[in-house]
């Protein structure tokens, strides 16, 4: 159907290939998404790879860190810099990033440096943060489990969910503004400007 991009048959080529949890959100947002909204699996951007976003244009888009971790081999450990996140191996234990705080940056990137008059409409208004917001899916395991185990980690609003939130009933949880028709906060001239990164011309 063309909103996936680069498309399904480039997608299998692809020499960074998709993850298992990627390829899963990834066919159930192509499936279950109203036909305006657009797909980008591990889109460029500038010098960071997202592993997902979805875009509505002149709604705003909505960036995905996806994780095929089992949570049992991950801890937390508080430290003099606040909790830090650790897995657990055969040779020992180790820092790893927090997704949460990945997703973020991704974000912080998009509208700090790639269109930057998003970040200036959200200095200007609280409430246009919310144009491009942010979630993370745990593939192995349930939503409940994932919620349990950042239940401290002060995750504000980022939607975190697991591979039972992916059926129809539940999209919402995944994608917050999936029926939404309009946006107050965002500029359609910045539809060309996030495509221009998103989807590069070749």
């Amino acid at each position: 159907n063309g909103r996936v991009y680069p498309n399904w048959g480039t997608i299998r080529r692809l020499p960074n290939q998709l993850t298992e949890g990627e390829i899963a959100l990834l066919r159930f947002l192509d499936e279950n998404l109203p036909k305006e909204w657009l797909l980008f699996a591990q889109p460029f951007v500038n010098g960071t790879r997202p592993d997902i976003v979805a875009f509505r244009p002149g709604i705003g888009a909505m960036i995905y860190e996806v994780k095929d971790w089992r949570l049992s081999a991950y801890s937390w450990h508080r430290t003099t810099k606040g909790l830090t996140l650790h897995v657990s191996d055969a040779r020992g234990t180790y820092l790893v990033k927090n997704p949460v705080r990945q997703v973020a940056h991704y974000k912080e990137k998009i509208i700090g440096h790639l269109v930057p008059r998003i970040g200036e409409k959200i200095d200007g208004s609280a409430k246009a943060f919310g144009v491009i917001k942010t979630g993370v899916y745990f593939h192995r395991e349930s939503t409940d489990a994932v919620k349990g185990f950042f239940a401290g980690d002060g995750k504000g609003s980022v939607p975190l969910f697991g591979h039972d939130a992916l059926v129809q009933e539940k999209i919402k949880l995944v994608l917050p503004d999936v029926y939404r028709t309009r946006s107050a906060f965002w500029d359609e001239s910045w539809d060309n400007e996030l495509l221009f990164w998103l989807r590069p011309p070749r």
